[in-house]
């Protein structure tokens, strides 16, 4: 894994290469010689002092698993020669790290950024690596993965150096035994004693986890079934009503197909977090299956129930998961079902399921209440409307094509000769007219699956467009057809594309197909097969929203892509923010190296273009330069007037 690209995100504005620089000279100097043998507490001291000699790392404590707790052998701080015991900020921290396994990130008194990194070894988690920045925010995707690396050196140290002093406690021990014979038979009844609880509490802990599922730690199908029959067969603990929640992970499959089982696990044990924490108060909480959860609520009613799970649906819209690379938009199907008197555990279960399949037939990421005469929620209801009116706009042809142009800029030597380029947007008539912004019902094409359908009919209509105006287009430089994630792995579709070029006859050169930098990188083999078949025609390719992924430069080198169009969340407001300033100049270098054109959008006013233009952008899009308009205004000038 190569960590160290250059990164403009660095929150103390330093450069990537310096960055890189000590780096490197932190992990040469923390890796000791192999002849070398340290204790447990001399290894960690060299690593933590090692670790701050680092511009964004002011303190560091190393923590060693010491069952069943965690013990600080090394707590260093930059600013402070004693810094004493470390706070109990970074103590909670370095738990949770330990107990999930994964970075954590956080902050307390001192420290406004903290980073929690498990030292994870072959068998176990060894302990915890804490480090800390007074400054807020200090901390990004790039941190983690150095940190990453260093508890990898360190848990290659900590097994090598475990091994050596292992021989060197056998012998003290046989030594010990020789001289306090006595002594050791007490020892070894004490340990006849432990050994007989320990066999206890195995057969404890068996029994437990037979009841459990292994990832999570909730209760397994088996187990949930059986308390749930029996508190059904017994009135309830508290007032009020019953409901069961029956919850699904949207299209999980993808997860595992595109990033592997280990991401689905981690997206598993993830989510049983979320749910612990939205349902603190439920009487059992279950995984049923692959990504089946399983939520019995007493003492409220199924309204009560619902916003409960209306929550828990906005905190996982509201998240992406990450996963070496990859980035998934995750959404769950819910189905409620209020208990009534004489439901057995096995019909309640049945209804919560019957009702979570039918948020799914409709795409998913949806609650659904079971009832006789079902009342919709109001999300849902929205959505289907919209589902419905996107339907018929496509069939009854209310789809438009809007362009906006993109120019060079002007104080490129060859400004004056390179044509206007143009963005075909779309837009969605209402049936009353007016139009309807593409916010409002590309994502809604997203989740029901009707995006590879809209891309089919942009794409023959734009071709369709500029054939039927061959003439007018020779004169534009070229188009832009923004794609969606689906289409980049949709069977049949790259084929399609070439179909329809051919057909058409266009010329491939004037066409740039946009695709965003989340898109690519969430299936890159995919968007690296697709790339390639219509680049071997001549057409080009632009990696939109740039800059706005974790891991921006790290895939840059893996698509062959033409233009870089830089995240408009950084372009705005550049005449007064110095740090998206620093990180758009880095951008165009590095795009400069690897030979792409860059493109700056949004942009809104005269001192942001002014600012582009020096800095040595390419190509300006945005309402300063030229606002949307139907792209057959473009091709008939007459009908704008």
């Amino acid at each position: 894994m190569d960590i160290f690209q250059p990164s403009a995100m660095d929150a103390g504005g330093d450069s990537g290469i310096i960055s890189l620089i000590e780096s490197l000279s932190m992990l040469r100097t923390l890796v000791v010689p192999e002849a070398t043998v340290l204790s447990e507490r001399e290894l960690c001291t060299h690593a933590a002092h090692t670790c701050i000699g680092h511009r964004d790392l002011e303190c560091c404590a190393l923590y060693l698993q010491r069952d069943p707790a965690l013990e600080c052998l090394a707590h260093v701080r930059r600013d402070l020669e004693h810094p004493g015991s470390p706070s109990a900020g970074l103590a909670a921290l370095a738990a949770r790290a330990c107990a999930t396994r994964m970075i954590q990130g956080g902050s307390d008194e001192t420290h406004a950024s903290l980073l929690a990194a498990p030292l994870t070894g072959s068998t176990r988690v060894h302990g915890v690596l804490v480090v800390g920045h007074p400054t807020s925010g200090r901390y990004s995707c790039w941190h983690e993965r150095l940190l990453q690396l260093v508890c990898d050196v360190l848990v290659q140290m900590l097994e090598h150096g475990r091994l050596v002093r292992g021989q060197r406690d056998t012998i003290a021990a046989r030594t010990r035994a020789l001289n306090h014979c006595d002594a050791s038979l007490d020892a070894e009844r004490r340990r006849r004693s432990a050994a007989e609880s320990a066999l206890a509490r195995e057969s404890q802990l068996r029994d437990h986890l037979a009841r459990r599922d292994p990832l999570t730690g909730l209760l397994n199908r088996a187990a949930f079934e059986s308390e749930l029959a029996r508190l059904l067969a017994q009135p309830a603990a508290t007032g009020g009503g019953r409901a069961l929640l029956h919850i699904d992970i949207d299209r999980f499959r993808v997860i595992n197909d595109a990033a592997g089982q280990a991401a689905g696990d981690q997206l598993i044990r993830l989510l049983a977090g979320l749910l612990r924490e939205h349902f603190a108060a439920a009487t059992l909480l279950g995984r049923l299956g692959n990504d089946e959860f399983a939520i019995l609520v007493e003492g409220a009613g199924a309204e009560r129930v619902e916003h409960l799970a209306e929550s828990l649906c906005d905190a996982v819209d509201d998240f992406q998961f990450s996963f070496r690379g990859y980035r998934f938009v995750i959404s769950l199907s819910v189905g409620v079902a209020e208990y009534h008197d004489g439901d057995s555990g096995e019909q309640l279960l049945r209804k919560a399921y019957s009702a979570c399949l039918s948020t799914q037939e409709v795409g998913g990421g949806n609650i659904h209440l079971y009832r006789e005469h079902d009342g919709k929620l109001k999300r849902r209801s929205h959505e289907a409307q919209a589902l419905s009116q996107l339907v018929r706009a496509l069939e009854e042809d209310r789809l438009e094509l809007f362009s906006q142009p993109i120019v060079a800029n002007a104080r490129a030597p060859q400004a004056a000769a390179e044509p206007i380029n143009y963005e075909i947007l779309l837009r969605l008539k209402g049936e009353d007219g007016d139009l309807i912004p593409p916010g409002q019902f590309l994502p809604i094409a997203e989740r029901y699956g009707l995006s590879v359908k809209l891309d089919r009919w942009v794409v023959r209509s734009v071709l369709q467009t500029l054939a039927e105006h061959a003439e007018r287009f020779d004169r534009f430089g070229y188009v832009t057809i923004n794609l969606s994630g689906h289409s980049l792995g949709s069977r049949g579709f790259l084929d399609y594309v070439i179909e329809q070029l051919r057909h058409f006859a266009t010329a491939p050169g004037k066409i740039c197909f946009e695709v965003t930098e989340t898109v690519a990188i969430s299936d890159l083999q995919a968007a690296r097969r697709f790339i390639a078949g219509l680049k071997s025609l001549g057409c080009c390719f632009a990696l939109d929203d740039f800059g706005s992924g974790y891991a921006s430069y790290l895939y840059l080198r893996d698509l062959e892509v033409d233009f870089l169009k830089i995240d408009g969340e950084f372009v705005q407001g550049i005449a007064t923010d110095s740090a998206n300033l620093a990180l758009i100049r880095s951008i165009n270098d590095i795009g400069k190296i690897l030979g792409k054109r860059t493109i700056a959008e949004h942009v809104e006013n005269d001192a942001t273009l002014a600012l582009l233009e020096e800095i040595g952008i390419d190509l300006m899009q945005g309402y300063f330069i030229g606002r949307p308009e139907p792209l057959r205004n473009i091709l008939e000038p007459s009908r704008s007037h």
